[in-house]
């Protein structure tokens, strides 16, 4: 079959369609502790005292539970399974709760308080004429949310400022689509 234009390759497999003549690679990835410096930008509250960058390995007993997770009985270990992988998630990054990308419900719900709320809504410095939101100052005031009794977690600047451009997207789309029907 022709097609006008050369097949792009795409992540999944090759021109011809074989996904198994991918090279094994030796790149590793994985968590880091979060920079004091961050920490201190966002208000991110710090796991430790000190907050001095160490390596951290997995114990056995850490690595057993990963393992079993699907069969695992967590109220015994004293955590569910959502419990367990934030907190986990915390201990890497060495911070009091985890550091995630806006998805709770709690946290959807929190940021339509912020953005459409007046009185939060001041709180939220602008950068100048545009009116665009200042995401770091959003991301301090995001952080006096933060607390162990709810589901939502520390966020970077980046972070907020991501799913802001992902619901101005949602609203334009939105916009679109109402107006064309």
């Amino acid at each position: 079959m022709k097609m006008g234009h050369t097949p792009v390759d795409n992540y999944f497999c090759n021109r011809v369609g074989n996904a198994f003549e991918f090279e094994q690679t030796k790149e590793t990835f994985g968590i880091v502790s979060l920079p004091i410096s961050i920490m201190r930008e966002f208000d991110i509250g710090s796991a430790v005292s000190n907050a001095e960058p160490t390596e951290s390995y997995f114990e056995i007993k850490n690595l057993l539970q990963i393992s079993i997770l699907p069969s695992a009985n967590f109220p015994i270990m004293e955590y569910s399974v959502g419990d367990y992988l934030y907190k986990n998630l915390a201990q890497c990054q060495r911070t009091k709760l985890t550091v995630t990308a806006v998805h709770t419900n709690e946290e959807v719900a929190l940021y339509q308080t912020l953005i459409t709320d007046p009185v939060n809504k001041a709180l939220i410095k602008f950068q100048g004429q545009a009116q665009k939101l200042d995401f770091v100052e959003f991301a301090k005031l995001w952080s006096t949310f933060c607390n162990e009794r709810s589901k939502v977690y520390y966020k970077t600047a980046r972070h907020l400022e991501s799913y802001f451009n992902v619901m101005e997207d949602r609203k334009k789309y939105g916009d679109s689509v109402m107006l064309n029907i």
